[in-house]
């Protein structure tokens, strides 16, 4: 085929790269992404902690009125950013004699909050516990802005006018938040 003088034949070429990571198909292509995280924010929550054990002594006589304070303070912990407040209870047990049968009463202990360090915006309001062997609000966080914590280490006393039998006595103090 004879063509007019200014008229030029050009060659089209088409070149289709793949990329060196991925594959093509007739609908789309895909590459890998990958990623390393070296921090991340915890997630939001409202969590309590407190000593592991509290030792009342050995060689304890009665009648008696003795008192120990936590050696490490029970913390309540906001996380949620929000303006919620929060409640800290406490409820001690009885005391149960190793081997079983005898307790010394609940009723017998007092629990008195003692001072509140404060982190964060917010009104924490301490009262003591008004009876040991029911649940007694100890700790109230209110007017919150954000995140409200607050540690307080708590002063545990006995009045036991009774002798109790001689033996190991062993109970629980239990602190919650919500």
């Amino acid at each position: 085929m004879k063509l007019p003088r200014n008229q030029k034949v050009f060659t089209l070429i088409v070149i289709i790269a793949t990329p060196l990571v991925g594959t093509v198909s007739a609908h789309g292509a895909s590459t890998a992404l990958t990623m390393t995280v070296t921090s991340s924010i915890a997630p939001a929550s409202l969590t309590i902690s407190a000593p592991g054990a509290l030792d009342l002594g050995t060689n304890v006589s009665f009648p008696s009125t003795f008192a120990k304070s936590f050696l490490s303070p029970v913390t309540v912990t906001d996380t949620r950013g929000s303006n919620t407040g929060w409640t800290s209870s406490v409820i001690i047990s009885a005391l149960t004699r190793d081997g079983g049968g005898l307790s010394i009463p609940s009723t017998v202990f007092s629990y008195a909050t003692g001072a509140v360090t404060k982190v964060g915006t917010g009104t924490l309001t301490a009262t003591d516990a008004l009876t040991p062997g029911t649940s007694s609000n100890v700790v109230v966080a209110t007017v919150v802005t954000g995140n409200v914590s607050g540690s307080w280490s708590p002063t545990i006393t006995l009045t036991e006018p009774d002798a109790p039998a001689t033996g190991s006595y062993a109970g629980t103090i239990t602190s919650s938040v919500s």
